[in-house]
C-alpha cells in the first residue's frame, strides 16, 4: 500500500514521515491553503537526501517552474500545461456536487489519479470523509491506480483500504498537531496501519 504523507511544512517532519516509511512526501503550493509552503521552507527540505518522491501539490493554478524540482506534480484543475521539464502528474478528481467521473476521466488519461472527497471549504486537507461504498464504485469505474484521499485517520484507514481497495492512501489533516505541524505519533499510527505493520 503507497502511503503519501501531504502537506508537509517542515524539514523534520519531512524527514520523519521518510523514517517511518512513507512512499510520497506531499508539499503544497496552493496560495489560500493553511499548509503552503514557501520558498524559504522547501529550499532546505528539496536539498535535503530524503531518498523519496516528493510531490508539489497545486490548486486551480499551476506554477511555473517549482515543478521541475518534483517528482510528481498534482493538481485539481481539469488539463492545465506545464511549462519546463515534463514531470508526471497526479490529477485529482473532487468528488463535487455536479463532478461528472467519467468525463473527468476522458480529459485525464494518467495511470495514477488521487480521488479526494469534496468540501466548499477548501481544495483539500479539510478532513472531509469519504462514503466509502461511493470511492469503492469509483475506483471499480476508473480502471486505474487510485490514490483515495479525504479525512482519512489511523483509526479509519484500515477499514478504508479494505472497503475502497485503492492503489494508495493520502493523509493531512489526519495526522497533524494544527495544519502543517505533523504529530509524530499520529504519523507512526497511520503508517502501520496502512501498511498493515
Amino acid at each position: 500500500m503507497i502511503v503519501k504523507i501531504c502537506g508537509l511544512t517542515r524539514q523534520a517532519d519531512a524527514e520523519l514521515a521518510a523514517s517511518l516509511g512513507a512512499d510520497l512526501l506531499g508539499f503544497v503550493r496552493e496560495p489560500s491553503s493553511k499548509r503552503f509552503v514557501s520558498d524559504d521552507q522547501l529550499k532546505p527540505i528539496l536539498s535535503s537526501n530524503l531518498g523519496l518522491p516528493k510531490v508539489v501539490v497545486f490548486g486551480p493554478l499551476l506554477e511555473d517552474g517549482v515543478s521541475a524540482s518534483f517528482d510528481f506534480v498534482q493538481f485539481i484543475a481539469p488539463n492545465l500545461p506545464i511549462s519546463g521539464a515534463q514531470v508526471p502528474r497526479l490529477p485529482v478528481f473532487r468528488q463535487g456536487p455536479e463532478a461528472d467521473f467519467e468525463a473527468w476521466l476522458i480529459g485525464n488519461p494518467q495511470e495514477i489519479i488521487v480521488l479526494d472527497a469534496f468540501s466548499p471549504a477548501s481544495y483539500g486537507g479539510s478532513g472531509t470523509p469519504w462514503n466509502l461504498e461511493e470511492a469503492r464504485c469509483l475506483v471499480e469505474a476508473s480502471r486505474r491506480k487510485v490514490i483515495l484521499a479525504g479525512g482519512l485517520t489511523s483509526e479509519s484507514v484500515a477499514e478504508a483500504i479494505r472497503v475502497v481497495q485503492p492503489y494508495g492512501v493520502d493523509v493531512s489533516s489526519g495526522v497533524e498537531l494544527a495544519p502543517g505541524i505533523k504529530d509524530p505519533a499520529k504519523l507512526r499510527a497511520f503508517i502501520e496501519a496502512a501498511k498493515n505493520l
